[in-house]
């Protein structure tokens, strides 16, 4: 169940590749598993410190091999790991390089935790819409709704395409 809300929370990364084959979900259901998991106080709210620790956790988990430092082929493998059709991609090396555009901010061909706070947290301000410091499920259900969104668009973008 954490590995499910960790990649939710990683769709923030849906590239128009990956947002074709992603299954329809409920906004609601997603910031329930949210709150659910990363509300370590049970305010019923996520504060900074809890999304940054959730932040944390994810990088450790996705980091294979334990040397601090993510890898194209480390968050490649992480996010589509229940996605055996994937791992064998013919598109895998253009997906690997999409993650990078979309993470590595100083180009130097790895994330560090720093380049993935700076990124959550940059994320947290923009679903803490009241800028209480605070995301409330209904912030969480509006970001997923516009997240749905901006899925459905590329999906249609994608489509059209072909």
């Amino acid at each position: 169940m954490k590995k499910t809300i960790f990649i939710a929370a990683g769709l923030c990364l849906a590239m128009p590749g990956y947002a074709v084959a992603l299954p329809t979900y409920n906004p609601e259901e997603i910031a329930d598993q949210q709150l659910a998991t990363l509300d370590a106080d049970h305010s019923k709210t996520i504060d900074a410190a809890e999304f940054e620790r959730a932040a944390m956790t994810h990088f450790n988990n996705i980091d294979a091999n334990g040397d601090g430092i993510l890898s194209g082929d480390e968050m490649f493998n992480f996010r589509y790991a229940d996605r055996p059709d994937m791992l064998k991609s013919s598109i895998k090396n253009k997906l690997i390089v999409n993650i990078l555009k979309r993470w590595d901010s100083d180009k130097d061909g790895q994330i560090s935790l720093d380049e993935k706070l700076k990124f959550r947290r940059a994320e947290f301000r923009f679903i803490d819409r009241d800028e209480s410091e605070s995301i409330t499920r209904e912030e969480l259900i509006a970001h997923w709704q516009r997240k749905k969104i901006e899925m459905e668009s590329s999906r249609h973008d994608s489509k059209s395409k072909d």
